[in-house]
């Protein structure tokens, strides 16, 4: 059996790039953006304070705190919490296995490069690109193959081994 090497990605053909984000402003919220967000349904957006990302809130919550006045401060997840960023260094592509663990117990990170460059923003539905799928193809075959070794060692049939598909 070969090496299980890590399956590896480059986030930049999955993620949402900075220059295309819809983005609600961290202390005037854009009515605009916020309908935005909703017609376009997406779940979750970049909180940014004079262009800065400063967190993550959720489009449903936003909308009732800025249609009760509220500001949206209590209910963003900060960027200052390591959770809401997937700090990818210098190089765009990473391990299959960190994207998982990002995402693992989050709906969406900011993607943060190079100290305090933020060039992305990724969400759980960017995985199901295609990038990701072919991704976890290798693995899953290798695991599908271990299952098949597995269930011929357990399980052995009698006749010649082309009885196995």
């Amino acid at each position: 059996m070969s090496p299980i090497h890590p399956a590896t990605i480059d986030l930049r053909e999955i993620w949402v790039p900075s220059a295309e984000w819809v983005a609600l402003e961290q202390a005037a919220p854009s009515l605009r953006r916020l309908s935005e967000l909703e017609e376009r349904r997406l779940d979750e957006a970049p909180v940014l304070s004079a262009g800065v990302p400063v967190g993550i809130v959720a489009t449903n919550v936003a909308r009732c705190l800025v249609d009760a006045g509220s500001q949206i401060d209590d209910a963003m997840r900060p960027a200052t919490d390591a959770t809401n960023v997937l700090d990818i260094g210098t190089s765009s592509v990473v391990p299959l296995n960190v994207l998982l663990a990002a995402l693992a117990d989050r709906t969406s990170v900011l993607v943060r490069s190079g100290g305090n460059a933020w060039p992305a923003f990724i969400s759980y539905t960017d995985l199901n690109r295609h990038p990701v799928r072919a991704a976890l193809f290798g693995p899953l075959c290798l695991l599908e193959e271990c299952l098949a070794r597995t269930i011929q060692a357990r399980y052995p049939i009698d006749g010649p081994p082309s009885a196995w598909p």
